[in-house]
């Protein structure tokens, strides 16, 4: 299902509570559909899905550096965006296909990004990658989407 598709539904689904009496319901899913929505709905199903485990992300040092200080600047931060980053993939809002993947070949220099990721979203990731091979045209793995994100986000290289 396309997100034009499911947006569309959230907005008939909000319109035909209200023409059935269930104004209540109706606000519920205009929360939804309200730009920070999805983040409340997000944080409700982690804490409903429980446990988050770390994942290490192998990315290069300076480029961690320049997602930090990005993140800093936009009043954000880099699990914050990584988790987005994630759910945007498993909706289809995202592709991490523009994005180059690190050749296995040569080893990612310097550092960690940590980042704990809700079991839940994991196998969402997994499942979604899985669903999408054909048409990213190879399985994404969970950093390679991290990190193809924060590079689409903050228009830096993914590397």
């Amino acid at each position: 299902m396309t997100t034009s598709r499911i947006l569309a539904d959230l907005r008939a689904a909000s319109q035909h509570l209200r023409d059935t009496g269930a104004p209540a319901l109706a606000r519920t899913v205009d929360t939804l559909l309200a730009p920070t929505g999805w983040k409340q709905l997000r944080k409700a199903v982690e804490a409903e899905n429980g446990q988050a485990r770390n994942v290490a992300i192998p990315i290069n040092e300076d480029l961690r550096a320049a997602y930090q200080k990005a993140a800093e600047d936009a009043g954000s931060n880099l699990t914050d965006d990584v988790l987005a980053g994630l759910f945007a993939f498993t909706t289809g809002e995202f592709s991490p296909a523009g994005y180059p993947r690190r050749d296995a070949s040569s080893p990612d220099t310097g550092t960690f990004l940590n980042v704990r990721v809700p079991d839940s979203l994991k196998q969402a990731v997994a499942a979604a990658a899985e669903a999408r091979r054909d048409e990213i045209r190879y399985k994404a793995s969970l950093p390679h989407i991290a990190k193809a994100w924060l590079a689409h986000t903050y228009s830096q290289p993914a590397k």
